[in-house]
């Protein structure tokens, strides 16, 4: 007997940008979110526990910047959040936060061919800051606009 598979539920897209941090990075996180936020941007830098992100990411999230670096890629909420991510479609714009760093294995498969920015330190947050705005430009320029049309749609999940 052929078994029909479930019918996929889609992800209300939300409005902001949501940075993926693991917990050596939290400051960094928190001026990259004030940063675009200075600029115009709706972002949100969510506490670090993995249940908050997983729920801001599916409930807020319209894109996600994961801060890659090693300490990262080690940090198992950063693999969880940024799998669930992937998993439902959230594009990623990436910040590669470490010098002379390459991802690889998980987090090298999640981020393949992803747009990037570096940005190593706080110093670096208003020189590249424009950069990751513009890789970030064709996942938020209609943020708005659909915000204003989802409104009238049920919260949370809707049947495709």
């Amino acid at each position: 007997m052929e078994k029909i598979p479930p019918s996929k539920a889609s992800r209300r897209q939300g409005s902001k940008v949501m940075i993926s941090y693991c917990p050596c990075q939290y400051d960094l996180a928190q001026k990259i979110a004030e940063g675009l936020i200075a600029k115009g941007i709706p972002a949100v830098c969510p506490p670090l526990r993995m249940h908050e992100m997983i729920k801001i990411a599916a409930e807020e999230a319209r894109v996600v910047i994961p801060l890659t670096s090693e300490a990262y890629e080690a940090s198992n909420i950063s693999k969880y959040v940024l799998s669930y991510v992937d998993e439902v479609s959230i594009p990623i714009v990436s910040v590669k936060a470490q010098d002379r760093y390459s991802q690889s294995g998980w987090l090298g498969v999640i981020c393949a061919g992803a747009l990037w920015t570096r940005i190593t330190n706080a110093n670096d947050i208003e020189k590249r800051l424009d950069n990751l705005i513009g890789q970030l430009h064709p996942y938020i320029s209609d943020a708005f606009d659909d915000e204003q049309r989802l409104a009238t749609l049920v919260q949370g999940y809707h049947m495709q």
